[in-house]
């Protein structure tokens, strides 16, 4: 986790280039932030990795070195075959993914990524946690890439990001009905299902989930783990609750969305 000072200082930064930036090509994201505090997998259009940032606008990937967070460098734009709907980074990794697949680049050298492999099982609909050398990944019927089996919650093992593969597939209305979003802080794995509610599960065992708390009447469309409290995005607001025990989330303060 990034120490407090450097938190501030990427969000920032982040905050200062999206901003430029999004006056030409509109690429400011909803939830900025999202994922610097804990794990939270969005639609995003950029992604830090160390001391790099990346900022997709359709086929140009554009990097930023921000080791000075208050002089970043702007390095060669890079152009790729096809148009990314969505970005994020793990372990030295730039993750990149459209309708039909996700796009895996090696950038252990920031400045120039290398590809490694495409998995056609994880699409710009697909939200995406890591935890390890697993993923999570979860597949809506009826989403917008056209997945029109049930619904459901897959487990892959990524230590080789070269060949990815499937560990276990959890589907079924007891277990997954409607999945919006994911989240993961150590050892507990949240899934949001908008206005299904929310169900957590414990992860020590990636293909081996246990659910530890379901809160059904309860909207959840999105969640940011940060220690033992989270936020959590309803319809009408962001709330935040102490998750420290997922038997008995409590409620701690509400932020209304502005009409």
């Amino acid at each position: 986790m990034l120490p407090t000072m450097r938190k501030i200082e990427v969000i920032l930064l982040g905050s200062m280039v999206l901003g430029l930036l999004g006056c030409d090509f509109g690429i400011v994201p909803p939830n900025f932030g999202e994922s610097v505090a804990g794990q939270g997998s969005t639609l995003a259009r950029f992604a830090i990795e160390g001391d790099d940032l990346y900022i997709i606008d359709n086929q140009s990937l554009r990097h930023f070195d921000i080791s000075t967070p208050s002089a970043p460098e702007e390095g060669e734009r890079i152009t790729v075959d096809f148009e990314v709907k969505s970005i994020f980074a793990y372990n030295d990794h730039l993750f990149m993914s459209n309708e039909t697949g996700l796009n895996i680049y090696d950038v252990s050298d920031g400045d120039a990524p290398q590809f490694v492999s495409n998995f056609s099982g994880i699409t710009a609909c697909n939200s995406v946690v890591f935890q390890g050398n697993a993923a999570f990944v979860t597949r809506r019927r009826g989403d917008e890439c056209g997945w029109t089996d049930p619904s459901e919650l897959a487990v892959l093992d990524v230590s080789d990001f070269s060949s990815l593969n499937t560990l276990r597939v959890y589907s079924g209305t007891n277990t997954i009905s409607s999945p919006v979003s994911l989240a993961v802080s150590p050892n507990t794995l949240f899934l949001c299902e908008g206005n299904n509610g929310l169900r957590i599960y414990q992860s020590t065992v990636p293909d081996g989930l246990v659910q530890t708390g379901h809160r059904p009447n309860f909207e959840a469309f999105g969640l940011v783990p940060n220690g033992s409290n989270a936020i959590i995005k309803g319809s009408d607001g962001l709330y935040q609750y102490d998750i420290s025990n997922p038997l008995n989330l409590r409620f701690l303060s509400r932020i209304p969305f502005v009409e």
